[in-house]
């Protein structure tokens, strides 16, 4: 039976101009998603990352806890979709994180307005209506993401570790459980930094199986309200 282990990256810096790099917290994530990998005796034969910077710097401070020697494979289909463009053209004052701020600091929760809005965008992006308006529409989105996890999945791999984004591992995820991938966002959501969803796949036949979603005990037991976040 081989495995998959499908690791979101720790928290990145929101509200950041650089989004795309581990904060404090988000590096201190990636030391203890190692510690979890290490206690259940994930010892991967071969290791997949996108090419962003937050999903190496993961698997370079989760990695280094428990192993190496391990070859890493580096695939740009890994990668997360581009939530700034997408928010930008939903609506050109959230276009950067500077404007995002402006438009919903003054209301009374930000978060969920800045929650709204994303869903919003999402819906646009995912709606086909506007293809022509992103350097990646929703159908290229799902293509690539579709074929990094059928290439992965016929690796030979027996074992393997896979360090990605939120976005990518909800469209999968609703892919195995039979919803339609336009309802992706209600899955990544829920998906914490640092969390591993497990999928198993079947010997006689190959197929994936979704065996856990969003695991992320390892937070809980040390301090839930500061380690576990979602950006």
């Amino acid at each position: 039976m081989a495995v998959i282990y499908l690791i979101r990256h720790g928290q990145a810096s929101f509200n950041h101009e650089n989004y795309d790099q581990l904060s404090d917290l988000g590096m201190e994530q990636a030391k203890l998603l190692g510690d979890s990998l290490a206690r259940q005796n994930v010892v991967p034969d071969a290791i997949y990352q996108g090419a962003m910077q937050r999903h190496h710097q993961t698997a370079h401070h989760s990695l280094g806890r428990y192993t190496s020697d391990i070859p890493v494979f580096t695939m740009s289909q890994w990668n997360e979709y581009d939530h700034r463009e997408i928010l930008a053209k939903y609506d050109e004052r959230l276009a950067t994180p500077q404007s995002t701020k402006a438009l919903i600091s003054s209301n009374p929760n930000p978060m969920a307005l800045f929650q709204k809005l994303f869903v919003a965008a999402v819906g646009r992006w995912t709606s086909g209506e506007f293809d022509d308006d992103y350097k990646e529409s929703w159908q290229d989105f799902t293509s690539r993401v579709q074929q990094a996890f059928l290439q992965v999945k016929e690796s030979g791999h027996r074992r393997i570790v896979v360090y990605t984004s939120g976005g990518p591992i909800s469209l999968i995820c609703a892919q195995l459980l039979g919803l339609p991938l336009e309802q992706f966002m209600k899955i990544n959501w829920t998906l914490v930094n640092g969390s591993i969803t497990k999928i198993i796949l079947n010997d006689r036949n190959g197929q994936p199986m979704l065996s856990s979603v969003n695991e992320h005990a390892i937070f809980s037991e040390i301090d839930s309200k500061k380690l576990i976040t979602y950006t």
